[in-house]
C-alpha cells in the first residue's frame, strides 16, 4: 500500500514564524545541515519553506501506512 502526501505552504508564514521564533523554529523543524544547506543556496526563507512543505507530505503520506509517529527532525530533505 502507499500513501500520499500533499502540503502547500505560504512563505510569509514560514517567514514570520522565523521572524517570530527565530532559531527556536528552525531547530524545531530542521536538522543542523538542512539548516545550513538553506543559508548557502541564497533563498533561505523559500529553502525552509520548501524542506517544511516536503517533510509535512512524507509525514502524511506515511501517517495512513503505520503507526510510527514522526517528528520533523526524524526526516531529512
Amino acid at each position: 500500500m502507499k500513501g500520499l502526501g500533499i502540503d502547500i505552504v505560504q512563505i510569509k508564514r514560514i517567514e514570520n514564524l522565523y521572524h517570530l521564533y527565530g532559531k527556536k523554529f528552525l531547530e524545531k523543524i530542521l536538522s543542523p545541515a538542512e539548516i545550513d544547506e538553506s543559508r548557502k543556496k541564497g533563498h533561505f526563507i523559500q529553502s525552509i519553506a520548501g524542506k517544511f512543505a516536503a517533510k509535512e507530505a512524507f509525514i502524511k503520506a506515511i501517517s495512513g501506512l503505520s503507526e510510527i509517529q514522526l517528528s520533523f527532525l526524524d526526516i531529512l530533505i
